[in-house]
């Protein structure tokens, strides 16, 4: 079926949803934890039927996942990152509070590698080390042929597609208004996990060659 767009009161609606959580999230860690900690049900969209639990980071994720403007993209990711950067509740053990601040922030990187912002797999067919993928990966006869990293590509090498998500939302969407919130919100969310949660060296190592945080930190270093 095909999705509604959002009229100018579901888009005030979101956006102020989204800025309660983040504003409830930096003031309240007894608030963030219950936020964290809702599971609600979703059904597959496979056709099966099945059903399960999703939890905010996942809620939040899957959002970001589906055509939105820039503003509330922003806003969620600001939302998320807000999550995963209050102080644990006073009082609470410092180990425990580490604990779970940092499982929440690896469950955020997990989820960003799934949903691809960065288009790490896109980004294979112009430079296997660009992006970090198996040797079984395409390779287009330009990357091939030159074997250069993206940050030897000039922008316009990329085919303007929504494909490549953040690339394709800072080239093609926000550079032609002059405002970046969605990008901005991107950059504050991987600053964030960096802080909350490090480079996890295994990141990506189901699918990709070289596993971890470089094609972000590319991605930042390259594009942005």
């Amino acid at each position: 079926t095909k999705r509604k767009e959002l009229d100018e009161v579901g888009r005030s609606t979101l956006m102020s949803l989204l800025c309660l959580i983040s504003n409830v999230a930096t003031r309240s860690a007894a608030a963030r934890e219950f936020i964290l900690s809702i599971q609600l049900p979703a059904m597959d969209s496979d056709g099966t039927g099945a059903s399960y639990l999703d939890g905010s980071l996942e809620i939040l994720f899957s959002l970001l996942t589906v055509p939105i403007p820039p503003e509330i993209q922003g806003l969620a990711f600001m939302a998320i990152a807000n999550l995963i950067r209050s102080r644990p509740t006073e009082g609470m053990p410092k180990a425990s509070g580490e604990s779970k601040k940092s499982q929440a922030a690896l469950r955020a990187w997990e989820l960003l590698e799934i949903c691809q912002f960065v288009p790490i797999k896109l980004l294979s067919q112009y430079s296997s080390y660009a992006a970090g993928t198996s040797a079984t990966t395409s390779m287009s006869t330009f990357g091939r042929q030159q074997n250069h990293g993206t940050s030897d590509l000039p922008a316009t090498c990329f085919p303007q597609s929504s494909e490549y998500m953040m690339i394709y939302q800072l080239e093609h969407v926000e550079a032609e208004v002059g405002t970046y919130p969605a990008t901005e919100g991107f950059l504050f969310l991987l600053s964030t996990l960096v802080k909350y949660a490090g480079c996890p060296s295994n990141l990506g190592s189901q699918w990709r060659l070289r596993p971890g945080c470089a094609p972000y930190i590319e991605y930042v270093t390259d594009f942005v």
